[in-house]
């Protein structure tokens, strides 16, 4: 009887409590999605101090008994490969695809890299590549990166496209969401203070901002954000401009 009790106690009383994503949150990791054009799961080959045969630049190389790499995943390889072939979606940020594609890509701590066999170049950390001036929907392209660690976990911290044409749509996209996190932050009672290792409460709220106002706020900030159609926003960019200076953020 007493365990019984124990573990009942353990279930309502001790078990973490997650909070429900509020209206900005799904907006916000909504947004963050639409504007990444990234690629995730690329092919990771054994670490380079045993030789490998053949070419990993060359698209006919069979990397299928390569493992997985996933985007910002920690590895503990002095130096590999990784590889993945890319396909060009029909549009980004809803503009037809066309003209120019550059792939952005980040490494901890550099890389080499190649495509389609050639090789682009050095990248120190981060790198910009052209992957080609007259992109067409569907265009496939094999990425190959020679990954290089100096020290700690090899990373692969970015790689995503960017087309010319959308680079200040997609900003404006990421400021939007930002200010609607910011916002949520400042109408807020939570008085944590985090970084990337760090999570305190000094419990202190320095806000002046009357308490019910700052409910009413946060409400109407999340009737707002409840409002915001993505899928529309996708297909149609010119809305944006329009959304965002009928919001006047």
């Amino acid at each position: 009887m007493n365990k019984l009790f124990t573990f009942l106690f353990l279930i309502l009383f001790c078990t973490p409590i997650i909070s429900a994503q509020t209206n900005v949150d799904k907006l916000s990791d909504a947004l963050d999605s639409l504007t990444a054009n990234s690629f995730n799961n690329w092919r990771i080959s054994p670490d380079l101090a045993k030789p490998i045969e053949g070419n990993p630049a060359s698209p006919e190389f069979d990397d299928s008994a390569w493992g997985i790499l996933r985007v910002n995943e920690k590895n503990y390889n002095d130096s590999c490969w990784l590889r993945k072939e890319i396909i060009l979606p029909e549009t980004i940020l809803g503009k037809p695809v066309e003209g120019k594609i550059n792939f952005l890509v980040s490494v901890d701590d550099y890389g080499y890299f190649y495509v389609n066999g050639e090789n682009k170049g050095y990248f120190p950390w981060d790198g910009e590549f052209t992957l080609t001036e007259n992109a067409k929907p569907g265009d496939k392209f094999l990425i190959a990166i020679k990954a290089i660690n100096t020290g700690g976990p090899l990373r692969l911290l970015r790689a995503r496209i960017d087309m010319a044409g959308t680079k200040e749509l997609r900003q404006s996209i990421l400021d939007f969401s930002l200010s609607m996190r910011v916002g949520q932050k400042l109408l807020s009672f939570d008085t944590y203070q985090t970084n990337a290792r760090v999570k305190t409460d000094p419990g202190i709220d320095k806000s002046k901002m009357n308490r019910e106002e700052k409910t009413r706020l946060n409400k109407l900030l999340q009737k707002l954000a409840a409002e915001v159609d993505v899928v529309i926003l996708q297909n149609f960019r010119h809305l944006w401009k329009k959304c965002v200076h009928s919001w006047n953020l």
